[in-house]
């Protein structure tokens, strides 16, 4: 049975919020809108690889696959990837979306033990 998520999750949940806020660019987790109108999430950011650049996004239609919140605000991402785009391709929109991820019940890493919740993230808009 999995945990619930309660009171000491919440402030968890709210320092991870503050610490995702104070990120800037666009992140793991963040939202791109695509021009025919689709809505994906960023999966992988390739900007600190020589040669590739660029994020990968969720695979249409996986907007709310494995996403897992640490405490630095920064998200990972774990499911079926599409190619990457190029960041300076983005645009961010000023929108804010509700996003779904998850971390560990009152952070003990222990099996099953996985509470899920949302959180705000950024919108982009990819211009090609």
């Amino acid at each position: 049975m999995r945990p619930e998520f309660d009171e000491k999750d919440e402030q968890l949940r709210q320092a991870r919020i503050e610490a995702r806020q104070a990120l800037r660019g666009p992140l793991v987790g963040d939202f791109v809108r695509f021009p025919d109108g689709s809505l994906r999430r960023f999966t992988y950011d390739w900007s600190d690889h020589a040669g590739e650049g660029g994020l990968q996004t969720t695979c249409e239609g996986n907007i709310h696959e494995s996403f897992y919140l640490d405490r630095s605000g920064f998200m990972s991402y774990s499911g079926s990837l599409d190619p990457s785009i190029p960041s300076d391709k983005l645009t961010d929109t000023g929108e804010v979306k509700d996003a779904r991820c998850w971390f560990f019940h009152r952070d003990y890493s222990i099996a099953h033990s996985a509470v899920y919740m949302t959180v705000p993230c950024r919108v982009y808009a990819y211009n090609p």
